[in-house]
Parts: structure tokens; C-alpha cells; sequence
């Protein structure tokens, strides 16, 4: 009798567990062994064990002592989970009637358009227009919207002008409180934000749209689109918050506890941002004071908010992030220059990155360079899966590090990326890279500008590149190209680059050039190029216009066709611009498919500008003899 007792006791306390728990990342967690609730770890050393799934609006977690696990238990936590501000009509989907008052904006309208060709919507398929020349306009909405007090918010929009720099575009709250874009946005929809925190109460505010400066430019269109206010800087775990980071950099800004956290590990469940979809809120992300020992491991991490990594780490040393799953559904960002987009960042030295899958990144996917110096970070057993929208998109990027082993899936159906960056001091062997790109991309209006490349290689001296398989598919008006080196691209003096014993294939089946290797700027003191397997439908050489190719000798490769070989067959082109042509290439000691040994040989560089014409200021030479390859600069590669 007492054991049923005692049974139902136990069945009755556990039914009436929430499955979420929520409470303040601030609060201090006084157990290790029973952590139920989001809240702050500041016993050093110690092991804390969470019990069920738990929820915050807000950060969740804050790691504060160094030496601290944090083993999820195989239960979830949701970050940034509020309830989502709704502002009426805030894409503009819905007609203007009702949402928004355009009675001092006579020029506004709301206008059906295209994400590309013409870029003229960033989300749905409606936006705001101006026509210009147009007066200063203000269309305001006819809705207001209330904010929680003592809280940080963004307010936020995508604007796009591509008429004049003397146009000002605004969203505004009041007078001093806006987002402003002044000038051209040259990079497609411009993501724009004002980061502000509420008073001691409740405030609420109506949004104003406006243009200014617009009345003496030419004719065209400025858009606004996709209106937003969200949380701002949360995060889901917090290694070592700081209190001296200025507020528009900082991570978990609703974090009010502090310290520094080296070596903490962090495993196994989920990290996922909820329903607030807050900017700049990174699920799993560490400061400048916590950057060494660090170990995350079997982790399933999902973002959804503008700017928001799976893991952003402010510098990783001597640390492990693996077997992991990643994705970083980011509806925006702000600074493509800036890589805002990369899916994991972790710059810094002698870490492991290996065993991660990543499913969804709109720009990069592993960012992982190495400190002047310092033993190189290992990146390696890594699938990567993404769906580029944003210029210089690579799946890895690791000036000085080893990237290894790693399988890039970007070659087919709605996946695109560029494969492969590396600078100098680099060691990329063994990957398997499968790229495409798909016209999508606004700042170019379709296609990223010069396509997709497998691997590029630039402003290098001392890389090793080997034993890699690389395919680079062009299925529409989108070039691709398997290998790109223009390593004097910038101040590196380029010396001692190797590239061998790799299969490069390019395929077109649309339009566009497929190339299966692109140089620019370079000579033999800078790349070695032998014992490749070259293979293509359409170019073997695109030579372009960074610079001339003067001298290079490429030896002991192999020049192959395949499949739906293009009629007539042109594989080598030439863009000349300043000086940019081929000096004296020599092959050496070429093998050839069959029946390629005519396509190479009878063949020209052609003019890009003038195509097909012959391009008589560049030439080559084919030639065999007694040759030995160049030794590997790491003393690594297969010879």
C-alpha cells in the first residue's frame, strides 16, 4: 500500500511539471544537479544538469566562472521567446487603407515587385514605393504599437534607393529616434535598425515612413519594405557577459551578471530562438574575456532572427566545437563586407571544428581563421548545406588553418554557396565541394557577381591545396568556376602556393560560363599548378582581368571533356582589361581525354569583350619533357 501510495504521489507531481519552465537569465542557479529554470552559473568548476525543456523571453543563460558544464541533458532551450510586435500591415501584403495614412505622401504607393529582375520587394510580394523626383513625403501608420518598459528594441526596416545619394530614407519613431539610410544602398535592400531601451514605463509610438531630398533627382523609385520592431542583442547560452561593452556591440544585453568563463563546455539538446525573432541574438556566443578551453559538443542550434549565429565566439583558443548541428535562418542582414551571415564564427587558434552538420545559412557557414602566429585551427568531417542570398558566401572560410575532409553540398536543387576561401598559410585537402549559385542575390540583381567558385584562393603565399573533388554547376545564367586563383589580389606578396593533385570539374547546362580554372594576377613565384585533373563541357581557362598571367607553367596535368560538350568548343577566354593577358603560358606534359588532345591544342584564348574573337595579345605554349613537380610547403602532399 505505502509503494502505490508513493506511486501516485510521484505520477501526480509529474503530470503537473510545466514542459517549459521560464524564468530571468539573472537569476542565480543555487543547484547544479537541479537546474529547471534559464538563470545565471557562477560555481566554478561545476557540472549543472538541466532537467526539462525551459523558455525565457529573453536570454537564458549566463555562464559567469570558468570550468562550468552545462549539460542540457537532452532537453531544449528556447531563447527570445516573447510574443512577436505586430505592426499592422508592416510588409505591406495587405492594401494601404487602414494600416497606413499616405495623405501627406502623394507620391507613395503600394507596388507589386520582384526580389530580383527587377530587385523591387525584399519580403513577399508588395512593398512601399516613392516615385521620384518627388517634395519631402512622411507616410505614418495608422496603428500604434506599445513597448514593455526598461527593455531593449530595434526598429527596423529594408529600404532600397538606387536613384540618388542625395535621398535620405528614414523610420522613425520621433525626430531623434529613426533609422536613417542616406544615399544609394549598393547592396541591394538595405538592412537599417535604431537600438534603443524604454523608460521606468510603457511607451507607445505610432512609425513614420519617410524620404527626404528627393526633389531635384532623377526619375525613378525608392521602396521601403518589411517594417519590423523586435528584441534586440539577447542570447540563448552567454559565455563570460562583460559589463563594458558598448550597447550597440553587445551579446545578451538583458545579462546583468558578469565574469569571465574559460573552459566551459556546453552539450547535448537543443538551442533554438523562439517566437521574438530578435536581431543580433545569437544562440551560443562568448566575449573577448572567455575565449580558451571551450568544448561544445552535440548541440542541435536553430536561429530565425536578422544577424543571429548559431555560435559566435569572440575568439576561440584551444577549444573543440563538434558534432553539432547548425542552422542560422536569418530573414536579414545587415553587412555582408562585415560576413554578418556566417552560421558559425570562431576566429582564434590550435581549436577543432569537426563532425558539425549545417542545414540553413543565407551567407556563410564556417568562419574560422587563425591568429598571426599561433598553431592553425582545424576544420574538418563537417556537411555543409546552404541557401545563399548574399555575396561572398562561402561554406568554410580559414586564412591559416586546416581545412580537411570536410563535404560542401551547394551544387544542386535550392542550395547555393561559394565553397572554399583561404589566404595564406593554408593546408585544404580531401574536401568534397559541390557548388552552384542562383540569381537571387540582390546587390547584383540575379547572380552574384562572377558566379560561384569551388575554391578560391587569395592574397596567399605558403597554401597547400590537394586530393580535393570539386564541382562547379552552372544550370542557368550564373557562372561557375571549380578554382579560382588570384593570389596577389591585396598586400600579400604572393610566393609558394601549391595546387595539385586535385579533380576540378565544371558543368554548364544553361547559359553562363563554367570554368574549371580561373587565374588572374599571378606567375610561377607565386602558384604552382601540376598534377590536376582539369574537366569541363564549356571553358578549361578563364583568364581575367585582375591582372596578367605571365609565364605560368602548368605540368603534368590532365584536360578532359564530358558530357554535353559545347559546339563549336572554346576553352580558353581571355577578359583583357590593363594589361590583364596571358603572357607565355606553358603546359607541360599535358594528358588529355579522348579526343581532347585536338580540342586543347588547335585552340586559342578568345576575347571576352568581342567573343569569339581571338585575343592576339595572349598566347600559350604546349610542350612535354623530363619535369619534376614542385615539393609540397608543408612537406604534406601527395606527390
Amino acid at each position: 500500500m505505502q509503494k502505490q501510495i508513493l506511486k501516485l504521489l510521484f505520477l501526480s507531481v509529474f503530470f503537473l511539471m510545466p514542459l517549459f519552465v521560464s524564468a530571468d537569465v539573472n537569476t542565480i542557479i543555487p543547484d547544479p544537479a537541479n537546474v529547471t529554470a534559464c538563470g545565471t552559473l557562477n560555481q566554478a568548476g561545476a557540472t549543472y544538469v538541466l532537467q526539462n525543456d525551459v523558455s525565457s523571453e529573453g536570454s537564458c543563460f549566463a555562464i559567469v566562472a570558468s570550468g562550468i558544464t552545462l549539460d542540457l541533458n537532452g532537453h531544449t532551450v528556447t531563447y527570445d521567446n516573447g510574443t512577436p510586435i505586430n505592426i499592422m500591415n508592416g510588409s505591406f501584403e495587405d492594401e494601404l487603407a487602414g494600416s497606413w495614412d499616405t495623405v501627406n505622401a502623394q507620391n507613395f504607393l503600394r507596388s507589386a515587385g520582384t526580389y530580383v529582375s527587377p530587385v523591387s520587394v525584399y519580403a513577399g510580394s508588395y512593398a512601399l514605393k516613392a516615385i521620384t523626383p518627388t517634395p519631402d513625403q512622411v507616410v505614418t501608420s495608422l496603428g500604434t504599437v506599445t513597448l514593455a518598459p526598461n527593455t531593449r528594441y530595434s526598429l527596423s526596416g529594408m529600404v532600397y534607393n538606387r536613384v540618388s545619394d542625395n535621398i535620405l530614407m528614414s523610420i522613425e519613431f520621433t525626430d531623434t529616434m529613426k533609422a536613417i539610410q542616406t544615399g544609394i544602398t549598393d547592396r541591394g535592400f538595405q538592412y537599417i535598425t535604431y537600438e534603443f531601451v524604454t523608460g521606468d514605463s510603457e511607451e507607445t509610438y505610432n512609425i513614420a515612413l519617410k524620404v527626404t531630398g528627393a526633389a531635384a533627382v532623377g526619375t525613378g523609385a525608392v521602396y521601403f519594405d518589411d517594417i519590423k520592431i523586435q528584441r534586440n542583442r539577447l542570447a540563448g547560452v552567454m559565455v563570460g557577459p562583460v559589463e563594458w561593452r558598448v550597447a550597440w556591440q553587445s551579446r545578451g544585453f538583458d545579462i546583468k551578471n558578469y565574469g569571465g568563463a574559460n573552459n566551459t563546455t556546453v552539450k547535448d539538446g537543443s538551442i533554438i530562438q523562439g517566437s521574438g525573432k530578435s536581431d543580433w541574438s545569437h544562440a551560443l556566443a562568448s566575449e573577448s574575456n572567455s575565449v580558451s578551453g571551450h568544448t561544445f559538443s552535440g548541440l542541435n542550434i536553430t536561429t530565425n532572427g536578422a544577424n543571429s549565429s548559431a555560435i559566435l565566439m569572440d575568439s576561440l583558443q584551444n577549444g573543440e566545437i563538434k558534432y553539432n548541428t547548425l542552422a542560422a535562418n536569418m530573414p536579414a542582414i545587415k553587412s555582408r563586407d562585415q560576413l554578418d551571415g556566417a552560421v558559425l564564427r570562431a576566429d582564434g587558434y590550435n581549436s577543432f571544428i569537426h563532425d558539425n552538420v549545417i542545414t540553413n545559412g543565407v551567407q556563410g557557414g564556417i568562419l574560422a581563421g587563425t591568429a598571426v602566429g599561433q598553431l592553425p585551427q582545424e576544420i574538418y568531417n563537417n556537411n555543409i548545406t546552404l541557401q545563399g542570398r548574399y555575396t561572398n558566401g562561402f561554406a568554410i572560410s580559414g586564412n591559416k588553418s586546416i581545412i580537411r575532409n570536410n563535404t560542401i553540398n551547394c551544387g544542386s536543387g535550392n542550395n547555393s554557396c561559394r565553397g572554399i576561401f583561404i589566404g595564406s598559410e593554408s593546408e585544404v585537402f580531401d574536401n568534397i565541394v559541390e557548388v552552384q549559385d542562383i540569381p537571387r542575390n540582390q546587390e547584383y540583381n540575379g547572380c552574384q557577381g562572377y558566379g560561384t567558385y569551388g575554391i578560391q584562393m587569395e592574397s596567399a603565399e605558403n597554401s597547400d591545396v590537394y586530393g580535393n573533388v570539386v564541382t562547379a554547376n552552372s544550370p542557368n545564367e550564373c557562372p561557375a568556376t571549380a578554382f579560382r586563383a588570384n593570389p596577389q589580389d591585396g598586400s600579400i606578396a604572393s610566393i609558394n602556393n601549391l595546387i595539385h593533385h586535385n579533380t576540378f570539374i565544371a558543368y554548364a547546362s544553361g547559359s553562363a560560363r563554367a570554368t574549371s580554372l580561373k587565374l588572374s594576377g599571378c606567375d610561377n613565384s607565386m602558384i604552382s599548378i601540376y598534377s590536376n585533373t582539369f574537366r569541363t563541357n564549356r571553358r578549361w581557362i578563364y583568364a581575367e582581368f585582375d591582372g596578367m598571367v605571365d609565364g605560368l607553367r602548368l605540368v603534368n596535368n590532365r584536360w578532359e571533356t564530358f558530357g554535353s560538350i559545347d559546339e563549336p568548343f572554346y576553352p580558353f577566354e581571355n577578359f583583357v582589361w590593363d594589361g590583364s593577358f596571358v603572357k607565355d603560358m606553358v603546359f607541360e606534359n599535358n594528358v588529355y581525354g579522348a579526343g581532347d588532345k585536338e580540342r586543347f591544342e588547335s585552340e586559342f584564348f578568345r576575347k571576352t569583350t568581342v567573343w569569339p574573337e581571338i585575343e592576339t595579345l595572349s598566347n600559350f605554349s604546349v610542350i612535354f619533357s623530363d619535369v619534376t613537380a614542385p615539393a609540397s610547403p608543408t612537406g604534406l602532399g601527395v606527390m
